[in-house]
């Protein structure tokens, strides 16, 4: 009986690992989603009304997923840091990957300027996430499958083991 219960513990705790790695990954994907509308917002600020990037962080910081992310590099930005700084530094705080971190610290060393270098550079920057995150999307069924196959494996592993 006590086997059977410590069985039963080692697969729950399994269960509980896939569940954390799968959210993370989702987390990600929706993450890299909220970034993209956000960017294309930004865009649409700077083209039309001729707002420059650091007067939108107020209100960029009310969306969900990214808020804290704009409210970071808003704070960078009342410390007397320069806007490419505060954004560099509020990059960590995102759950993305190394590819599109890339892409958004990139974006941050050319988002002073004029309007139509930053409209250039948050399209180029919108494109390159809409592909990271259509890859992120494709990928994601098959991770997901190969997660619970390790997860499980790994729990019947250590069950074997143990008896």
């Amino acid at each position: 009986m006590l086997k059977l219960a410590g069985s039963a513990l080692v697969l729950i705790a399994g269960f509980f690992v896939r569940r954390a790695v799968v959210s993370r990954l989702q987390a990600s994907i929706e993450t890299c989603r909220a970034m993209i509308a956000a960017l294309s917002w930004m865009e649409a600020q700077v083209r039309m009304e001729l707002v420059p990037v650091p007067r939108l962080l107020p209100r960029l910081s009310q969306r969900a997923l990214v808020g804290d992310f704009f409210a970071a590099v808003a704070r960078g930005l009342g410390r007397e840091r320069t806007l490419f700084e505060a954004w560099a530094e509020a990059l960590s705080m995102l759950p993305l990957c190394e590819e599109e971190r890339e892409i958004l610290h990139s974006l941050g060393e050319r988002l002073d300027g004029e309007e139509e270098s930053v409209c250039r550079a948050l399209a180029g920057a919108v494109r390159e996430m809409e592909g990271s995150y259509a890859r992120k999307q494709r990928d994601y069924c098959e991770r997901k499958r190969l997660y619970s196959a390790l997860c499980l494996g790994a729990c019947a592993f250590i069950i074997i083991v143990l008896l």
